[in-house]
C-alpha cells in the first residue's frame, strides 16, 4: 500500500484543522488514516490522468458528490465514490481507488460534523464553525428569500468563500468571492478562466453572506488566521516573486482574471500543478511553474502566466499543515 503523508507544524495550540493525503489506488474499497483529524470537507482529485475535482462534507453527509469544475448536478453516490468521514481520515468506494492512479485529498476540520443554527440573517443557516483558525462550513436548507441572506457563523467577516447552489441546480457553477483583490466584492466561476467580476451580491458582514434570491446554498467561508491568508501579489514575470504569509505554508490556490484557478501543495511538491477549474492530469515544470514553500511564506520561481504574469494581479488562498 502507497500512503503518504507529511505535516509541517506551525506555532499554534489549536488542534490540527488541515492536512493533505496522497495515495496510489488499489481497488475497492479503502481507509486512508493519518491525517491527525476527523474531516468535514474533502476534496479528492485524480493526479495522473484527466478527471474532474470532486468534494464531500459532512454537514450534507459523506454520499453526496459535490463538484469543483464544471456544473453537474450536486448527486448522492451511496457505494461509489465517497464513504465516511473517520477519526483520523476517511473512507472511499472504488472510483476514489482505482488501481494503479495517484490520487490528493486536500482536508479541513470545522467541528468534526457537530452544526448548529445560525438565525442572524435573512434565512436560517446550519454551520460547522472552527473559531481557531476562521473557517465555517455553512448550509442553508431553505430557498433563501430576497434579499438571499443566511449566517456564517464567524466571529470576524470572512474574506473568501466557496458558494454553490444545493442541492439541485444541474447548470449551476461553483462561484468564490473575495474582498481581497481591492477591497470591492469580487467573484469569479470554478469553470474554466473566466475573468474575475464585480458581483451584485452584498459582501460579507461580520454575521451575513449573501447568495442569490429564492436559492439555497453550502457555503465555505475563511478569513485571515494562524493557518489561513487570504491575499494577492502582482505577477513579475520573474522568479523569485516572494509572498508573506506569516507561517509555514504547504498548499496554495492561485488565480488572476482570465486563468485557470491553479493549485500547488508542498506534500506533492512545489513544482506539480492541478487546476480546481479544469480537468486536466496534474503537470510537472520547475522552468515554469515552480512554487517553493517556506516557513513564513512562499516564493514564486515559475514564469507561467498562469501564476506571474507581469503586472497581472493575482488573488491566494494559503494554508499551513498544522500538527
Amino acid at each position: 500500500m502507497s500512503l503518504n503523508k507529511k505535516m509541517f507544524p506551525v506555532a499554534s495550540a489549536s488542534s490540527p484543522s488541515f492536512n493533505i493525503l496522497t495515495w496510489t489506488g488499489n481497488g475497492g474499497e479503502r481507509s486512508l488514516t493519518g491525517l491527525g483529524f476527523q474531516p468535514d470537507w474533502v476534496i479528492i482529485r485524480k493526479r495522473d490522468t484527466s478527471d474532474n475535482t470532486y468534494h464531500y462534507n459532512s454537514t450534507s453527509g459523506a454520499a453526496l458528490r459535490y463538484q469543483l469544475n464544471g456544473s453537474a448536478t450536486v448527486t448522492s453516490y451511496s457505494t461509489s465514490y465517497f464513504k465516511s468521514f473517520d477519526a483520523d481520515g476517511f473512507s472511499v468506494y472504488g472510483e476514489h481507488n482505482t488501481s494503479s492512479n495517484s490520487f490528493v485529498a486536500w482536508c479541513w476540520k470545522f467541528t468534526g460534523g457537530t452544526t448548529s443554527t445560525d438565525t442572524n440573517c435573512a434565512t436560517d443557516s446550519s454551520v460547522q464553525v472552527n473559531d481557531d483558525f476562521n473557517m465555517a462550513l455553512i448550509q442553508t436548507d431553505d430557498n433563501l428569500g430576497s434579499p438571499g441572506t443566511f449566517g456564517h457563523g464567524l466571529s470576524t467577516t470572512p474574506t473568501f468563500s466557496f458558494l454553490r447552489e444545493y442541492p439541485g441546480g444541474g447548470s449551476e457553477v461553483t462561484y468564490c468571492y473575495t474582498t481581497a483583490f481591492d477591497g470591492s466584492h469580487d467573484g469569479f466561476s470554478l469553470s474554466g478562466s473566466f475573468s474575475v467580476f464585480s458581483t451584485s451580491l452584498a459582501a460579507p458582514t461580520s454575521t451575513c453572506l449573501e447568495g442569490g434570491a429564492y436559492k439555497s446554498y453550502t457555503a465555505w467561508s475563511f478569513a485571515n488566521s494562524d493557518i489561513c491568508k487570504i491575499g494577492t501579489y502582482t505577477g513579475t514575470g520573474s522568479s523569485g516573486l516572494s509572498v508573506t504569509t506569516g507561517f509555514a505554508t504547504n498548499f496554495v490556490m492561485v488565480k488572476a482574471s482570465g486563468r485557470y484557478t491553479a493549485v500547488f501543495d508542498s506534500v506533492r511538491g512545489g513544482t506539480k500543478r492541478l487546476y480546481w477549474s479544469l480537468d486536466s492530469s496534474e503537470s510537472d515544470s520547475a522552468t515554469h511553474w515552480e512554487i517553493d514553500f517556506g516557513s513564513n511564506g512562499f516564493t514564486i520561481n515559475g514564469t507561467n502566466s498562469q501564476i506571474n504574469q507581469n503586472g497581472d494581479t493575482y488573488v491566494y488562498l494559503a494554508f499551513s499543515i498544522n500538527t
